[in-house]
């Protein structure tokens, strides 16, 4: 296996490791369920309204059951904190916020842990918290030890996908920055992984991820042999996802 694939899951997990953590001591004190539904428990501490959440995500769950052919085991229990300050020191134990975070989910726990959508900061960086919501739905249907996999798919299931610049295509797998180089750097891995998930569903897959679902697996669970996808190395891989994002956004 490359050292940059290695390199990639080990920092995967240890960030998941660490995470998961921190969540399954979150604090929840003070939440009340608010809403149930066949899939999902909502709780908050305050008395917005966020019918639109649980009705969006439950929208969103018989879709995935279907695209993913996965029925989670148990009710998810969604966490909506008011803002992002209680968010990072109930649900990560953090004295204050840093970079744009306001969302995480516990795969083992079957729980995620919210920013309300009627923060004020939360609205100042533009984070469309439905979309943000779905997201992390999206890594409990489809988790992976790859985080480029992992996030593409949130990315691209959520409809969160972004314009790129010529400069941030990337040429190769380890282009692509997650966590270690800066909020944007960590932005635009996210844009460019959801991009390159939604190229290969859609141009790489005989009829997309329902058509193709094998093929798919067996690249997901192998993502350093291109030749399951049509292409004989890496770099023309990335030559062709290249062409593609050019044609498509500019």
């Amino acid at each position: 296996m490359p050292v940059k694939i290695l390199k990639t899951i080990l920092f995967s997990l240890l960030l998941c490791l660490f995470l998961t953590a921190e969540i399954f001591a979150a604090d929840t004190s003070g939440m009340e369920l608010f809403a149930e539904t066949g899939s999902f428990r909502f709780y908050a501490r305050d008395a917005d309204d966020y019918s639109d959440f649980y009705q969006l995500l439950d929208e969103k769950s018989r879709e995935f059951e279907l695209l993913f052919q996965k029925k989670l085991p148990v009710k998810v229990d969604f966490y909506i904190y008011p803002d992002r300050v209680s968010f990072f020191r109930d649900a990560l134990h953090c004295d204050k916020p840093f970079g744009t975070t306001t969302a995480l989910a516990d795969h083992v726990g079957h729980r995620i842990h919210l920013t309300s959508p009627y923060d004020e900061e939360v609205i100042k960086i533009g984070k469309d918290m439905k979309k943000v919501a779905v997201h992390e739905l999206v890594h409990l249907y489809f988790p992976s030890r790859y985080i480029f996999i992992r996030e593409g798919m949130a990315e691209y299931y959520s409809d969160r996908l972004n314009p790129m610049l010529p400069e941030d295509i990337p040429k190769r797998l380890s282009d692509m920055a997650f966590y270690h180089k800066g909020d944007d750097e960590t932005r635009k891995a996210y844009n460019a992984s959801g991009w390159m998930m939604k190229f290969i569903i859609e141009e790489c897959l005989n009829g997309g991820l329902q058509g193709d679902r094998r093929r798919f697996l067996k690249y997901t669970n192998n993502p350093e042999d291109y030749t399951i996808l049509g292409y004989g190395s890496e770099a023309a891989f990335f030559e062709a996802f290249s062409g593609y994002i050019k044609e498509n956004i500019y």
